[in-house]
């Protein structure tokens, strides 16, 4: 998929790398470094009880701070540029994600394999802009619901006579949401972000909705 940043010689991102890649870890006690074979890129987490800058410099691999928890490792990391990917299949980041690491070696000193467990949540706050999907009364100009997602989005709308809205962003979902109330009904990640209008056609009776998403262009058939 051309959208994924790998795909153009972009590093992978925190915590994919981690998974992924070959890697040496040099360790001391202030400063742990993970070299990265892949594009020979390089990781920093500082052990000198600092906490996370409020406003780092956005890059790749992020800003991490790490502490031991009896003999797992414990990494919490801000600061990502929001261009990596979580997996292959979509899943993109913002830079307002925060991640939290685990990892612990399994067995020693039999087994050099390490248990990484992660969790990222995504921290931005709704003063700091979202995109949204919104009805209007056209006599009153009262808005009768709002369907808000993470990202602004540059994709159309399309409706149909079941009222059935379907949209979608550039986080990589498609979304169906009820016309009436904004309710959402069904997501699919696509992929790639979704930037143009969907369309409907109907072939032998049974209805299809389509979207175009990175370069990808998927349809989808309709309950009946």
């Amino acid at each position: 998929m051309i959208d994924n940043p790998e795909s153009r010689c972009l590093p992978r991102g925190v915590p994919k790398a981690d998974a992924f890649d070959l890697h040496k870890i040099i360790q001391t006690p202030e400063l742990i470094v993970i070299l990265y074979e892949y594009q020979t890129t390089y990781r920093q987490i500082f052990m000198d009880d600092r906490a996370l800058p409020q406003n780092p410099n956005p890059t790749w691999a992020g800003y991490s701070a790490g502490h031991w928890e009896g003999d797992t490792l414990v990494v919490e990391s801000n600061g990502f540029n929001g261009k990596a990917w979580l997996s292959g299949f979509g899943n993109p980041t913002t830079d307002a994600m925060h991640l939290t690491e685990r990892m612990r070696r399994r067995d020693p000193p039999r087994s050099v394999v390490a248990n990484l467990q992660g969790t990222a949540v995504n921290q931005r706050k709704e003063e700091e802009g979202y995109g949204a999907v919104r009805a209007i009364d056209p006599k009153t100009g009262e808005k009768k619901w709002e369907f808000k997602m993470l990202d602004v989005t540059d994709a159309g709308i399309l409706t149909t006579a079941s009222d059935l809205l379907f949209s979608g962003g550039r986080e990589g979902y498609f979304y169906a949401l009820d016309g009436r109330s904004g309710e959402l009904l069904w997501k699919a990640n696509v992929g790639g972000a979704v930037a143009s209008g969907p369309m409907s056609y109907s072939v032998n009776g049974r209805q299809y909705v389509a979207v175009s998403a990175g370069n990808s262009l998927l349809v989808y058939a309709l309950n009946q």
